[in-house]
């Protein structure tokens, strides 16, 4: 059975409006695609995230208190619902863990990870600035993160999140990386 009759005629008019829905498909169906691969992502990225929590050990003084919570920070917002569901009843040494949300550099330093979204890429040197060196481990998956003095980059490499880790920055910050992380990540040289 053929799509059309062979009494049935399409007048260009109705030629055009078929090409604009099929093209309209098929643009819904790549953004459909993307934006499934972007979220993807982002909750690679927040267990990649929650896991430096039992991977990088902070100096006892980081608490002013026994119930203090440990703050896992973000400066942009793709990642933070991945991450808040990923952290959901978790904690580290018994302190349980908080997500807090930024809209710039201010006020960072009470955070004991902050991750900044590649977005915010323009805000690095200011966060960096304002950390001084805090003991926050500054994570981000923008590119020119480890140039600017971040810790943990995180890069996709043909489809896998991958880690370069400034560890001369990290000890400067009195945060030790456990081996087991170093180990699975590309340590950055400075220039």
């Amino acid at each position: 059975m053929p799509f059309l009759s062979d009494h049935t005629t399409i007048t260009r008019k109705q030629l055009r409006w078929l090409r604009v829905i099929l093209l309209g498909y098929i643009l819904f169906i790549f953004s459909a695609t993307s934006s499934h691969a972007q979220s993807n992502e982002y909750q690679v990225k927040a267990v990649f995230i929650f896991n430096f929590t039992h991977f990088v050990k902070w100096p006892a003084r980081i608490f002013r208190d026994p119930r203090a919570p440990f703050v896992i920070g973000i400066l942009g917002k793709n990642a933070g619902p991945y991450l808040e569901e990923t952290i959901e009843g978790e904690t580290v040494d018994n302190h349980p863990i908080r997500v807090q949300y930024f809209d710039n550099a201010k006020g960072v330093g009470n955070c004991h990870i902050l991750f900044i979204e590649r977005s915010h890429a323009s805000s690095i040197r200011k966060v960096v600035e304002e950390l001084g060196n805090n003991p926050t481990l500054t994570v981000s998956d923008a590119d020119n993160f480890m140039r600017e003095s971040g810790m943990i980059q995180l890069y996709n490499d043909n489809d896998k999140i991958r880690l370069e880790i400034n560890q001369k920055k990290s000890e400067e910050s009195s945060l030790e990386i456990s081996s087991k992380l170093l180990s699975l990540a590309t340590i950055y040289k400075s220039k």
